[in-house]
């Protein structure tokens, strides 16, 4: 006993600290979001919707053990067992929560009830354009305009459907019935808009449409007519199906923007916009085109006034038409007029007295009006009025011009003006004497027309010959011939204007012979002379050419020439040079007789040699003389001067020379210093030093100061003793 009485009072105790902490407090969340607790809970759903219940222990000390969840509706007896479901019943939802207490072996739990019912239904409609409701069965979008449509505004998420819900086509509270979303070819078509109310609740409306194509007419295209003249106005049908007749359905009435109803045409005469309103009493839908009429003012016109001219001249007459053009022109009679359709034509009369020319002038609508003009074509008794000459034919030259010039005789007192033609050569087209370049070779004809001050013209006209160029041509091209022969050179001569005496030349340079016409046979000499050739015609014109002529012979050079001596009867050796290497034959110049073959030749005795080579490409020959002169003294000598001057009248002394007889080329060397010790000069050869030095550094044409110059010569005899030289030698004045 005493232990049971120890268990009881501790059962009680838990049982009351249980209910003091709470530990079971039911929460109720719809949706995810908690339900406001309080005695009496509800809350509100969309009609139709899928919404979730969850029940939560939101005890802040929970037992202990796995909690059971209990959903029970109250008013339909539906229970199950879950924490969170899904429905989409309303009414009394009672949430309960249990627990297993292990200690006590009890059970512990706790119920809330949440009431749930709809939201009240959003009205929501499809909307016509004056913005109600859609009541009709079918709603007729007209012909092929736009239409537009709404839905109940104050709502969200705006959805517009055609057909069925996988086919959305726009957003937005409105949609507008283009021929693309509504095509005339298409039936009854069914179009669905949804939205969200403000609850958050999805609605829809949808509705029924059509195009109404009972009437397609046009009145034609906009038309300029005359002023004053009558244009019917009448619809014409643009479908395959004929127009109703006006007035005989009472489904369609035909309204005019004259105010005349349900007639099918009009007759206007002034200008405006004319319309014609054809409605479908049935649909409501209306049909309207719209022709506008623009009238032209008849043209007027102002031609130039009536006129007298000269017998066999021209005038110009002319017609300015004001209104709305363009405008064409038509002058009658059409004989004599160098353009009858041009508002401007120039009129030679064919007959002397007045003709009358009438022209017409029309608008581009056809509208018409005329005019004339009295053309009286006088006599003078003499035809022309007075004479022009434009001066005589003739030639020039083929760069030449010519001044024109035009001269009149008139048994009146007047002034002219003159227009010369064509216009390409001449320096100006106007006055009475320009100068003038013919453009072509051979005859060309210049016009020219004098106008007196009364307008009577006259035309004359000049042939210019422009000659074609003076060609001179030679019988041979430039050409090199051998020295000493003759050459016959002959130019021919074209072009021009030859007459009876044919052409005359002129040669230049002339040399010892004399050229005759057009032939001049001159010698030829070593080295290139140009000839120029002029050939002149009877009138002065003149052409040239150019001859090259070069004189060849191959090179030749003996030795120690023009002249030299020997001594004691030693042997004296002539080298002959010759450029390129040819055969040199050796004779006695006195007798004739040969002495030898080759590029030397070696003499023991006073003699006079005649050294003659030959280019058998070329077949030319050259030749040079030598006189050897022999002298019984010592022929080893070498010598320079002490003094030259370039400014000598002597030509050996403007030279620096080395001066000597059988001196060799070979080991020579000739060197001349400055007071500086600078080289001025220096030869490596005796032929070289032979020819001297002339005051100038070698290579640079620099002229040397007047000065004394030191030299340094060295080199070697014939006999193979040497020498060895210094010395100076003053450059004077």
């Amino acid at each position: 006993m005493s232990r049971i009485i120890r268990y009881v009072p501790l059962l009680l105790f838990l049982s009351i600290l249980e209910m003091v902490a709470q530990p079971i407090i039911v929460g109720i969340r719809l949706n995810g979001t908690q339900v406001i607790p309080g005695i009496t809970k509800s809350a509100q759903v969309c009609p139709g919707s899928t919404f979730n219940l969850q029940a939560v222990n939101v005890s802040t000390s929970p037992p202990s053990g796995i909690p059971i969840y209990e959903w029970r509706n109250l008013d339909n007896g539906t229970t199950q067992n879950a924490q969170s479901i899904n429905t989409t019943a309303i009414g009394r939802w009672v949430a309960r929560i249990s627990y297993f207490n292990n200690t006590s072996g009890t059970w512990s739990s706790v119920q809330d009830t949440l009431t749930l019912t709809f939201f009240t239904p959003a009205s929501f409609f499809i909307l016509n354009g004056a913005g109600n409701p859609i009541t009709a069965t079918n709603f007729y979008a007209c012909s092929n305009r736009d239409t537009t449509v709404s839905a109940t505004a104050g709502f969200t998420d705006y959805r517009w459907f055609k057909a069925n819900l996988s086919n959305q086509i726009a957003t937005g509270p409105s949609l507008t019935l283009t021929t693309a979303v509504l095509s005339s070819s298409e039936g009854v078509v069914t179009f669905i808009v949804t939205a969200r109310d403000p609850n958050g609740c999805n609605v829809s409306a949808q509705k029924s449409f059509r195009r109404d194509n009972s009437v397609g007419f046009t009145l034609g295209n906009d038309t300029t007519v005359c002023l004053g003249n009558p244009v019917t106005i009448q619809p014409r049908s643009t479908t395959t199906n004929p127009l109703p007749p006006a007035g005989s359905s009472p489904l369609f009435r035909y309204s005019w923007s004259t105010g005349v109803l349900n007639v099918g045409s009009i007759v206007v005469t002034t200008a405006g916009n004319y319309s014609l309103t054809i409605q479908n009493l049935g649909t409501g839908c209306t049909f309207i085109d719209t022709r506008t009429i623009s009238t032209n003012p008849i043209p007027s016109i102002q031609v130039s006034p009536d006129t007298s001219i000269c017998f066999g001249t021209s005038t110009t007459m002319s017609a300015v038409a004001t209104g709305v053009g363009p405008f064409s022109y038509s002058w009658n009679p059409t004989t004599g007029v160098s353009n009858p359709l041009s508002s401007t034509t120039s009129v030679t009369p064919t007959i002397v007295g007045m003709t009358t020319y009438t022209v017409t002038v029309r608008d581009g609508i056809n509208c018409t009006t005329t005019a004339t003009v009295d053309v009286t074509q006088l006599t003078a008794g003499v035809s022309p009025y007075f004479t022009l000459s434009a001066g005589s034919d003739t030639s020039i030259c083929h760069d030449a011009s010519l001044r024109l010039r035009a001269t009149t005789v008139s048994t009146y007192s007047t002034t002219y003006s003159y227009v010369w033609s064509p216009s390409t050569g001449l320096s100006t087209t106007s006055g009475s004497s320009p100068i003038f370049t013919p453009p072509l070779t051979g005859f060309n004809t210049v016009n020219v027309t004098a106008t007196d001050l009364r307008g009577c013209q006259n035309t004359a006209s000049v042939q210019i010959n422009r000659l074609s160029r003076i060609v001179v041509n030679p019988n041979f091209i430039d050409s090199v011939a051998c020295a000493s022969n003759n050459v016959q050179m002959i130019v021919f001569a074209t072009g021009g204007l030859t007459g009876s005496t044919g052409y005359q030349y002129q040669w230049s340079p002339i040399g010892q012979t004399s050229p005759s016409g057009n032939t001049y046979i001159v010698p030829v000499g070593i080295g290139e002379t140009v000839y120029t050739i002029t050939a002149m015609d009877s009138i002065g014109c003149m052409g040239d050419t150019t001859i090259r002529l070069e004189g060849y012979g191959p090179e030749l050079n003996v030795s120690g020439a023009p002249d030299t001596i020997g001594f004691n009867n030693q042997p004296m050796v002539l080298t002959a040079f010759t450029s390129p290497t040819f055969t040199v034959n050796w004779f006695d110049a006195l007798g004739g007789f040969p002495l030898g073959t080759g590029t030397t030749l070696t003499l023991t005795s006073d003699a006079k040699v005649y050294a003659r080579v030959y280019d058998p490409v070329k077949d030319c020959f050259n030749s040079d003389t030598v006189r050897v002169t022999f002298f019984a003294a010592n022929p080893l000598i070498v010598f320079v001067p002490n003094v030259f001057s370039p400014q000598a009248t002597e030509v050996d002394n403007r030279k620096l020379k080395v001066f000597g007889f059988m001196i060799k080329d070979e080991d020579f060397s000739f060197i001349v210093y400055n007071q500086w010790g600078q080289v001025v000069y220096q030869a490596n050869t005796f032929s070289e030093a032979n020819q001297g030095w002339s005051g100038d550094i070698k290579g640079n044409n620099q002229d040397q100061s007047v000065a004394v110059y030191t030299y340094i010569l060295k080199g070697k005899y014939y006999d193979g003793s040497s020498f060895d030289v210094k010395g100076t030698s003053t450059m004077l004045h």
